[in-house]
């Protein structure tokens, strides 16, 4: 397999975390950005879609206030947009109607991270949701391990459309490699055509609060039996790789969008990379 990155534009939300594609609009979250934003693709428009929850609240939070939304994802009609549970803060989730992001509701999603915890036997400090996808009632929440145990893994769980009712099933472990004796951990997650794959970032920190300097990002397929990576590639030796959406596979290659969070309040725009993976239908076989 070989890797092509290509800048695609700009983007106003600095602190990219999550993005998805759906029928040439591409949606995107920021983890102290308290809105949803899309982009018409063909027609080069952007809107803000304000949470309806935090109305109230400035549009770029500071970094103590935030509500640190890192996963974004598409659940039937609706998309979820989902805090970290790294502080208590951050425990809500936003659910958006797809065909009008302006109808939105809050979700709190403390009891869900509190079972986590408790029946587990995890740690509050290494809590920190970053991608997720739901199959049917199964919902599958990635977490990532830059916290003081480095517990990359995935919880699973069913649950009804209303989050309201739940039954934790496991926490599976996930393994990955290091980058100068830094650990990747996983920064989002990607489900299609009942594959998975996921980005990764080796960020020199074991907090979940506090960001460090970046080693590099790997993209990787994960086998959804064992949760063990079935391939596994370098992106680049400095992005911070914050989200990952499925566009195309065309012959032997396999073409991903991807958003870059900089860790930096100051900045005003955030980067969108096509990210082309070459030669990896030709590996399994397709």
């Amino acid at each position: 397999m070989e890797i092509y990155l290509h800048k695609l534009f700009t983007v106003p939300i600095p602190s990219c975390s999550g993005l998805q594609l759906i029928d040439k609009k591409l949606y995107l979250i920021g983890d102290n950005y308290n809105a949803l934003y899309s982009l018409d693709i063909s027609k080069k428009i952007g809107l803000e879609h304000p949470i309806k929850a935090l109305t109230e609240r400035p549009r770029m939070e500071i970094k103590s206030e935030k509500k640190d939304l890192e996963a974004l994802f598409k659940i039937n009609d609706y998309l979820l947009a989902l805090g970290s549970g790294s502080t208590p803060r951050r425990q809500n989730a936003y659910l958006f109607e797809i065909k009008n992001p302006n109808k939105n509701k809050e979700i709190n999603f403390s009891l869900i991270y509190n079972a986590f915890l408790k029946e587990f036997g995890m740690d509050a400090a290494d809590l920190n949701i970053e991608g997720g996808f739901m199959v049917g009632e199964t919902l599958f929440l990635f977490n990532r391990g830059n916290g003081p145990k480095a517990q990359n893994g995935v919880f699973t769980l069913t649950c009804n459309l209303t989050f309201t009712e739940f039954k934790l099933l496991s926490f599976q472990p996930i393994s990955l490699p290091k980058i100068d004796n830094i650990q990747a951990t996983i920064t989002d997650v990607c489900y299609h055509n009942s594959r998975v794959y996921i980005t990764a970032a080796c960020e020199d920190t074991i907090d979940t609060y506090l960001d460090g300097v970046n080693k590099g990002s790997f993209w990787a397929e994960l086998d959804p039996n064992t949760w063990k990576t079935s391939r596994i590639i370098k992106i680049n030796d400095t992005l911070k790789v914050e989200g990952l959406t499925y566009v195309g596979t065309s012959h032997e290659d396999m073409f991903f969008w991807i958003c870059v969070d900089n860790d930096d309040e100051s900045s005003k725009e955030g980067s969108i990379y096509e990210l082309k993976i070459s030669g990896v239908n030709k590996s399994i076989g397709l």
